[in-house]
Order: structure tokens, then sequence, then C-alpha cells
């Protein structure tokens, strides 16, 4: 086994990140000079080619300046409770399999550098001699003993998927500084019971709540009770595991079973409920929404609001299941004032510092609350795309946003933008096995992107996330990521200029339906706002 140097100049910002996807936040925190040590479920092409994390600097002429970049660790979390989906299914970047022993794998400091124990991998034909790094660990709780030999005073940003693990996330505050929300707030964010008590008592809205075992038996009988409740798992990310309820024939029986004469008026029942997992929630119908909000503890802003994608069959999401934002979009002064009443409750009650969103429901004016990401949320990607930006930097210095001068708010027009950003998540609706010329699309979809990220061309997709060649990609599980922006949702006729394969590959789209549906969407909103 032969040792590699990770980092090598002591003089750099190095910054770990770990989540379910961590791309765009490396890209993110390349973008504000950190050097990312990146851990995720993935360790997209992308996120490994030392080129795609800095395309402003030539690799090969980088390594012989001894300069950084960002590499990446990769995760499979084939059966892990975060209610992430991994694509790699039990093979990490094509590079180390399962075969390798943990204790090998332990990284160890050398001087200033991060060692990493790895086999000697052949660079890709595309990386012009980068070494894409990887390491296979099977849970979250593997994070740990991984992270405790790197130094320490190098700070972590966790991402989607780790709200969900508060256990593995206090082991690694006993090691170093993490970046944002206190550990100790996570049960009352993630709550949807004392959100719900939190937000209704200041007056804001928020869906009727209840416990799958402490459901009313008298709300099984409701004439409309298969079209007005969701059925949601809350220790889930991403909209999995939340379907209209209910689930299976004879679901109000089973309910009326286990809830008996249970009447959830009482205050107790609540509190004893808040261990449950599955919880029926009112469905609100409206449109999907999410904000970005910035708070250092004590003051709050909403720095911008962009719509949330969810189920559509024409990226291949089933469900809930999250597959994009829109934005930053404009909304009604009612609306932002709304969002800015819930994030200053929240922060007032927990303390919370960073970058973090809310996901919400926009009827007309009103905005119905459903539940706070305590961390960067993914919709950061689509709002970088069109200002020269960086979340990472804002979410380690919160107090930047409110030092006077609004530098940094004055880029995010989100009472009129002038241009949206678009990310598609699209998902496999049929098996990829390992295909040999799968390596080709991998490669032409890599020298795009580099491309595309050195001159933005507004017409033109992006392909992001893209998937590791000779990896099987089950269906269901995420493929890849869709990039653009405009000033105006239309988008059926711009160019994705990536290969058709002989063998289908989900990449094929008709997007001419979704693009209606968002000019509608937004069109709904600027006449809300106007």
């Amino acid at each position: 086994m032969e040792n590699q140097l990770l980092m090598v100049n002591p003089s750099a910002r190095k910054i770990i990140l770990a989540g379910a996807s961590v791309r765009s936040l490396a890209e993110s925190a390349v973008r504000c000079g950190y050097v990312p040590v990146c851990f995720d479920y993935f360790a997209d092409r992308d996120l490994c080619d030392r080129t795609a994390a800095d395309p402003s600097a030539d690799s090969a002429d980088s390594r012989k300046r001894g300069e950084d970049t960002a590499v990446s660790v990769g995760l499979d979390f084939e059966g892990s409770e975060s209610g992430c989906q991994s694509r790699n299914a039990g093979v990490t970047s094509g590079v180390l399999t399962e075969e390798n022993a943990f204790a090998e794998r332990k990284p160890t400091l050398c001087g200033d550098a991060f060692v990493l124990p790895t086999k000697h991998i052949e660079a890709p034909p595309h990386a012009s001699g980068t070494n894409a790094q990887a390491l296979a660990i099977n849970d979250f709780a593997e994070l740990p003993a991984l992270l405790c030999a790197l130094p320490a005073d190098v700070p972590l940003i966790w991402c989607g998927g780790l709200e969900n693990r508060p256990e593995i996330l206090s082991q690694l505050a006993e090691q170093r500084s993490l970046v944002g929300v206190a550990i100790s707030q996570l049960s009352t964010l993630r709550s949807p019971f004392r959100l719900q008590r939190l937000l209704t008592d200041a007056g804001l809205l928020f869906p009727e709540t209840h416990s799958l075992n402490a459901f009313p038996a008298d709300r099984a009988t409701e004439r409309d009770f298969r079209c007005s409740w969701l059925r949601k798992r809350t220790t889930a990310s991403g909209g999995i595991g939340v379907m209209r309820a209910p689930p299976s024939p004879g679901f109000e029986t089973e309910l009326q079973i286990i809830s008996g004469s249970t009447n959830f008026a009482g205050g107790d029942t609540r509190e004893t409920c808040e261990a449950t997992e599955t919880v029926l929630q009112r469905y609100i119908d409206g449109v999907p929404m999410s904000a970005i909000i910035v708070s250092d503890g004590e003051r709050t802003k909403v720095v911008a609001v962009d719509l949330q994608l969810v189920g559509e069959a024409t990226l291949h999401a089933t469900d809930f299941q999250f597959c994009g934002n829109v934005g930053p979009v404009a909304v009604s002064a009612v609306v932002l004032d709304q969002l800015q009443r819930g994030a200053e409750t929240i922060v007032h009650a927990t303390g919370m510092r960073g970058v973090w969103g809310i996901d919400f429901i926009r009827q007309d004016d009103a905005v119905w609350f459903l539940e706070v990401n305590p961390r960067i949320p993914a919709s950061h990607e689509v709002v970088e795309l069109i200002a020269p930006l960086s979340f990472v930097e804002l979410h380690c210095h919160p107090e930047a946003a409110f030092a006077g001068n609004d530098l940094f708010l004055e880029r995010l027009p989100c009472h009129a933008p002038a241009q949206l950003g678009i990310r598609l998540i699209v998902y496999a609706d049929h098996a990829v096995a390992t295909i040999a010329h799968m390596e080709a699309w991998a490669q032409a979809a890599l020298r795009q992107r580099l491309s595309w990220r050195q001159n933005p061309i507004p017409d033109q997709w992006s392909c992001a996330d893209i998937p590791r060649p000779n990896v099987p990609i089950e269906v269901g599980a995420p493929f890849c990521s869709l990039l653009t922006k405009t000033a105006h949702p239309q988008f059926t006729g711009r160019t994705l200029r990536l290969p058709r394969l002989d063998s289908p590959i989900p990449i094929g789209l008709d997007l001419s339906q979704l693009e209606i549906q968002l000019q509608n969407l937004i069109s709904q909103t600027s006449a809300v706002v106007h």
C-alpha cells in the first residue's frame, strides 16, 4: 500500500466536509480559498478530480508547485439510517472496496500534510495525470474513528444526512470544531412537534402533525383522509420516506387499532411521542419552496428564496423525492415577512449560527412552514450559479452578513432576481451496469463540466455529480445533476452536449413538460409579488 499526500501546503485554509453529497459545497469552499477534504456517499467524478475542484489551475503545474487542491473520501452508506440512497452500492469511486481493512485505511499526519493509506490509483485518461483518492466506509458511524487522526484544528462543516445522526456529530465535536448549529439544539430543530409548537405560538402556520402511534382514531374515518394526510419519516432526508397516507389498504383500520381512543389534545401525549420516527402530517396544497437563512446566534436574515422540485416524473423521481431547485425567485413582502419572523423565532429559541434552510409551502401569500434544515441547504448551489459568493464562507463567518454594508446580500436580489439558477437531479429509472463504454460518457461529461465552470454558457446545460465509470447504479439512485442559468425559465431548447450511448443511460430527458410547470410556478410567484 502506498501513502499518498492529500495536502502539502500548511499555509492553506483547510476544512473538512462530510455528508450525503458534498460536491457543491466543495466548489463553494474552493471558491473562497479553502482546501476541502471531502467525505460523502458518492465520491463523484467531478469531486474527485482536482481540476474540477479548481478549474482555474492547471493540475500538473499546481502539483509541481506544491499547491493544494480538493481531495475526496467516498463513503458507502448502503443500509444506513440516514434515509439517503447511495449510488455506489458497495464500491466507492471505483477505487477501493470492502476488502480493504479499516485499520489500514486510517489517515495519519505527516508534518503539515494529511496522509491517507490507499492503493495506487492510475489516473483516468481525462485527468491529465491527477490522482483521484477515495476511501470507502460503511456508515456515518465510522467518521469519528476516521477523522480522529486528522489535525484537531481543522474544522468540520457537515451537511445533508448528518442532522439525523446527532450522536455521531457529538463524537465529532469532541475532536474538533463543528461549524454551524449547536448539536444540543438538533432535537428541537428536527422535531416536527417542537417546531409546530414554537411556530404556531408565534402566530405562524405549521401543518397539523401527529405521531403515528397517537393518531386520533376519529380522523382515520374522515372522508378526505386518503388525500389529506402524508406519512413521513422524521429521520430521513431529501423527501425519502414521505408518501401519501394510507400507503396500503386497511390503513385506517391499522390507525384505529394502534391509536385506540387516544386524544391528541393532551400536552403530555405530544411529548411522549417525540421519539417516534413516523408521523402523519396534514397535506398542504401549494408551491414547494425553500429559504436560505443566515444567523449569528442573535440576528437573522432571509438571504434567498427558491422553488423546490419534488417528485418530478420527468426526472424519474418518486413521490415527494427532492429533485432540484430553481432560484432565487421573487416573493412578496408579505411572504418575506413571514419567513423572517419564523427564522427569528427559531434563532431566538435555539441560538442558530451559520447558513441554514427552511422548507415551506406557499399558498398565495400564506407561508406554511414544514421543516428546518440546520445546515447549508442544497439550494445554495443555484444561488451561487448566478452570484459571485460562497455560502461556505458565510457559514464560517455569519457575522459578515450583519457588518452594516451588506455587500454580501447586495449580490442577492431576491426581490427582483435578473437570472435564475437551475439544478435538476436525474434519478436512474433503470439499472446501469458496469459497462465499459460508460467511461467515454463520463469523460465527455467531465470535460463539458470543466469548460462550463470556466466560462458558463447561458444556453447550455452543465452536467455535475458525474458518476464514476464501471460502478453500477441501481434503479432510483441519483444518476447526475444538470445545471444551467437563465433569465427565463425556458430550457427545452438549451443544449445538452453529452454523448448518446448504445446502452440506454437516463440522461435523454424530455424537459418540455417540466418547463411548462416551472413557467406556471414562476408566473404565479410573479403575480403574487405584483
